[in-house]
């Protein structure tokens, strides 16, 4: 996943859910066998893909990580078609067989399980164990604090949502989701009528992220604002 573009337009509906596992699709499968993060979704056509896709990873991984990168295939196939009860066995099967960034990715998938499902406290948990109780990568740190920040939106905790947003930004100022971070920070700013700080984040992304697809629409709303 990418984790990140998993939150990609802050907080997660259903639908934001299932567009996301099609852009990482589009965006990522080509890197897949670079990452060993990302998947090939069997939707339409996408089957050839996905046998294209098996072959080659039994061609070039070595066997724990091939079956580590497989188990997480298949069940980030599964979620991505809407199986989510199979979906979830199967992550939670990865983190019963695998540890370390394995386990830390498959317990973000069940986090997004969980609040596809509307279990707010559930996946607020689960993020949360992403990152305390296993060993993600930085990738998926962020996606797990951009669940967070869904799961504080989804339950009204909308200054507590944005800060989270902000505090990824602060952290990971060089990852391609602070921008978007800043923007949804923005955004739940304005929606609780705080200006000031909805400006306050518009202004480092001009100021900072120039060649963000978030810029021009950032400009606009920051002299919008003044």
């Amino acid at each position: 996943m990418s984790k990140v573009a998993a939150e990609r337009g802050g907080r997660l509906t259903k639908d934001d859910l299932k567009h996301d596992t099609l852009v990482e699709t589009a965006v990522k499968v080509e890197s897949y066998y670079d990452t060993h993060k990302h998947t090939v979704w069997m939707i339409g056509g996408g089957i050839v893909a996905l046998v294209i896709a098996v072959l080659a990873i039994n061609t070039w991984m070595g066997s724990s990580a091939k079956d580590e990168s497989f188990a997480l295939m298949q069940a980030k196939t599964s979620y991505g078609q809407g199986q989510l009860a199979d979906a979830q066995s199967k992550f939670q099967m990865v983190q019963a067989n695998h540890g370390g960034s394995a386990a830390a990715e498959a317990e973000y998938y069940l986090a997004r399980i969980k609040f596809d499902q509307g279990d707010f406290s559930g996946a607020k948990a689960s993020f949360e164990a992403c990152s305390n109780d296993y060993s993600p990568d930085a990738e998926t740190i962020q996606g797990a604090l951009a669940g967070l920040a869904s799961c504080l939106e989804a339950t009204g905790q909308l200054d507590e949502a944005a800060a989270k947003q902000i505090e990824i930004a602060d952290r990971y100022s060089s990852s391609p989701y602070a921008p978007e971070a800043l923007s949804q920070a923005a955004r739940i700013y304005l929606k609780t009528n705080q200006q000031d700080k909805a400006l306050t984040a518009l202004d480092r992304i001009v100021r900072d992220y120039p060649d963000s697809q978030n810029f021009q629409r950032a400009k606009q709303q920051a002299d919008a604002l003044r």
